[in-house]
């Protein structure tokens, strides 16, 4: 019984640490949906782009210059593109 009690604890410590990998990089405040139809994908198809409150542009936590971002959703069209926008 000892041990069942040591692989739950061992498992509970591990999900705890790796629910804090999940937060994202940048901290933005986003606004509120007013649809409940939210659409979440994940995996390696996906293209995270992030504009903080200054303006700053990340792709998958990379600084791009705003005369790139054309090129960079153009490049990415086959993939998931979440958008995360401060407000």
């Amino acid at each position: 019984m000892t041990s069942l009690i040591d692989v739950i604890f061992m498992l509970l410590l591990f999900f705890i640490i790796a629910s804090n990998f999940i937060r994202p990089a940048m901290d933005v405040t986003l606004p509120e949906s007013q649809s409940a139809d939210v659409q979440t994908s994940s995996g390696k198809d996906v293209c995270v782009i992030t504009v903080t409150r200054e303006g700053t542009i990340l792709c998958n936590n990379m600084v791009v210059p705003l005369e790139n971002v054309a090129a960079l959703i153009r490049e990415n069209s086959g993939r998931t593109l979440n958008l995360f926008v401060d407000q």
